[in-house]
């Protein structure tokens, strides 16, 4: 099951192989969702390992930073700081 807020459209833009689903914000059409589909001789979600090489493999959906320079004010941080996140889950 996958609950998408209700402002959000389907979309008909295709970026990658094995997509078969992309859906966009109204608001913010830069905030989206992308479902891709591959094969897999895996039978279970444990047997595809450590979390690290998988998400090597998959990184340029995820997104890269580079940021080079001087900051006066990043979002309440302090000068010459920038903060980042990426967040997943794995069992």
């Amino acid at each position: 099951m996958l609950m998408v807020p209700s402002d959000w459209n389907k979309s008909k833009e295709l970026e990658y192989a094995g997509q078969v689903l992309r859906l966009e914000d109204n608001f913010d059409a830069t905030s989206n969702l992308v479902v891709l589909v591959s094969s897999t001789d895996k039978k279970f979600i444990i047997d595809f390992g450590s979390p690290k090489p998988f998400l090597s493999l998959v990184d340029y959906l995820l997104g890269k930073h580079a940021y080079f320079g001087m900051t006066i004010y990043e979002g309440g941080f302090d000068s010459g700081v920038v903060a980042s996140a990426i967040i997943y889950v794995s069992k």
